[in-house]
């Protein structure tokens, strides 16, 4: 499997349990551009290359593990963006 792949498999068995910073790491890797909000808390999804994609966030939260919609969320974005996604990394010839 590819990165893409790979990722969307992680957020699926690891919801409950991701991170805010897993799944920053997880973002960065896919060349998602990830910045906190005024607040801190919050951050902001982004990536240039996605046609139609404008942004998503997530919520780091206080704790370890940050609340299990949000992997969930993201895991949704990787599946409807994971063709040009692969295409961007080279996991796919356009």
């Amino acid at each position: 499997m590819g990165k893409v792949a790979d990722a969307i498999e992680v957020l699926r068995t690891r919801a409950a349990t991701m991170s805010g910073d897993e799944l920053e790491k997880l973002l960065r890797d896919l060349q998602f551009d990830v910045r906190p909000t005024s607040s801190g808390k919050h951050q902001v999804v982004a990536h240039d290359g996605l046609e139609w994609f404008i942004s998503t966030s997530f919520d780091k939260g206080h704790k370890k593990q940050m609340l299990p919609k949000y992997p969930q969320l993201i895991r949704k974005v990787l599946i409807q963006y994971q063709v040009q996604l692969e295409t961007i990394l080279g996991e796919r010839h356009a």
